[in-house]
């Protein structure tokens, strides 16, 4: 017996819509083949559906949901991705850097993943490791200011504040908006700071 793909990804689509607190249920949404890219694509099925579920609360059915995705394409990045975020969320650090790893693998370009391997690795306390993925998602895109935050996070834990400071001082040149959440963090990375030594912090 075959499966409809258009009723497959519908019924998919649909239980997404339930799942989700913000959607409203839209079978004409959900049925329209030309508006839903899901029809052709059941990977994407899985993937939005799990994505949901981790957002709900849910890990234990959005694992099932990303493994079904890997089912169907073993060799797709966002799936691996997303459920190295699920193991993350069960604090699972170890299962989640081999899926950011595997992410990466068949996407080398895969920024999200890097920067997530990174959050993983400075968990686990692996510094230099995670210092070399924030910086090859830096290498990737130059701009992503939320990582100079992270990359900083290495040596701030570290207690090398002079280190910490140099890995923000590309925020300095950022649009006032996306520095001002640094400075918060790092109140000794400001030039404005009355921060005067460790025990300010």
């Amino acid at each position: 017996h075959q499966i409809d793909p258009r009723r497959y990804a519908a019924a998919v689509t649909a239980e997404v819509h339930a799942r989700c607190d913000a959607c409203e249920p839209c079978a004409a949404e959900a049925s329209d083949v030309a508006h839903c890219e899901l029809a052709r694509d059941w990977r994407k099925a899985h993937l939005n559906l799990g994505h949901v579920l981790l957002a709900k609360g849910e890990l234990r059915d959005a694992l099932v949901a990303h493994r079904k995705t890997l089912a169907l394409d073993a060799g797709y990045a966002p799936a691996h991705y997303n459920l190295g975020n699920v193991h993350f969320q069960q604090n699972q650090f170890e299962a989640a850097i081999t899926c950011y790893r595997r992410a990466l693998k068949f996407k080398p370009d895969f920024v999200d993943a890097e920067v997530a391997l990174g959050n993983a690795l400075e968990t686990l306390e692996q510094f230099a490791d995670a210092v070399n993925s924030y910086r090859r998602a830096l290498a990737l895109r130059p701009d992503y200011i939320p990582v100079y935050q992270n990359l900083a996070n290495t040596p701030y834990k570290q207690s090398d504040l002079v280190a910490a400071l140099s890995c923000l001082k590309p925020v300095f040149a950022a649009p006032p908006d996306d520095g001002a959440a640094v400075c918060m963090s790092y109140p000794f990375a400001c030039p404005s700071s009355a921060w005067s030594g460790p025990e300010a912090m």
